[in-house]
């Protein structure tokens, strides 16, 4: 009876912590979801740009004919289609990369982060719940993207949708990794983050986003073949254009594990170095 009861005690605590922290979780979420919604011209003026970039690729797909360009074809031949699963999913890519070190700056400037951080969340649990904000906004992002796309100039998809979610987890995993990274960078340097601005702007060029890796030159396709973006458009696109499933795509989810194995503990030891660093020089505060 005794040994009942104290298992009704410890089940009790660990729902007790567990609602805590989704409470922590969801204040993060609705702080950022009032500040979007207190701003509805912003948002009116996100989905013109959606639909002014949606439709600048449209036009430059049907004139110069890059339906028929070489590495179209593999994904249904519609470039619109290529084009709105690359910017869909950049959106994510750019948060997953972005929010963590934008997290430490922003509260470094408002005078918050050492605050927050002594709080019982500590480190890891204060990067990712302050950080849940910006997924969502980056999903909010590609919902619109994709609602555009689909409405106004009617692309089709073909969708296996448990393939597309294996590998979009698997991509904002892996690109986590690398913007915990830079989080821990950026509590030491303060201004400046060499990991996102090289992967944001290796992204656009050698990730496949606006279009096939397969046109760059053979020297320069060895930098899209290191980089994770590569593998998780193309895996996408097979999975919501061609309905490729879990199976199908098996190399490209090896090869974003292997990413993330590797990413992952040089992630969480920079975060350390770096948040035991500024604590022991007494700078979390500055910026």
């Amino acid at each position: 009876m005794i040994l009942g009861t104290a298992r009704e005690s410890t089940q009790g605590l660990r729902v007790e912590a567990a609602a805590r922290e989704l409470r922590a979780l969801t204040a993060f979420v609705l702080k950022g979801f009032r500040v979007m919604v207190s701003y509805r011209l912003g948002f009116l003026l996100r989905c013109l740009y959606v639909l002014s970039l949606v439709s600048v690729f449209y036009f430059f797909g049907k004139i110069f004919a890059v339906d028929q360009a070489a590495g179209i074809a593999q994904y249904g031949g519609d470039y619109v289609a290529f084009i709105l699963v690359g910017f869909t999913f950049q959106d994510l890519y750019r948060a997953a990369l972005s929010v963590y070190p934008s997290t430490v700056l922003s509260d470094q400037r408002a005078g918050t982060l050492e605050y927050l951080m002594s709080t019982h969340l500590g480190i890891h649990r204060y990067l990712h719940y302050s950080s849940a904000w910006g997924y969502a906004n980056a999903m909010i992002n590609a919902a619109i993207t994709l609602i555009v796309g689909t409405l106004i100039f009617g692309t089709t998809f073909s969708p296996d949708i448990l393939a597309a979610l294996v590998i979009t987890l698997l991509m904002v995993v892996t690109i986590a990794c690398l913007g915990v990274t830079a989080a821990g960078i950026v509590l030491v340097v303060k201004q400046g983050n060499p990991i996102e601005f090289i992967f944001s702007i290796t992204s656009l060029v050698f990730g496949g986003v606006m279009f096939p890796y397969t046109l760059l030159p053979k020297a320069l396709q060895a930098i899209s073949r290191a980089h994770p973006l590569t593998y998780a458009l193309h895996a996408l696109r097979l999975a919501l254009l061609q309905d490729h499933t879990v199976e199908m795509l098996m190399p490209q989810i090896e090869t974003l594990i292997c990413f993330a194995l590797v990413l992952l503990p040089i992630s969480i030891l920079t975060l350390r170095w770096g948040y035991n660093r500024a604590r022991r020089e007494g700078s979390l505060a500055q910026y």
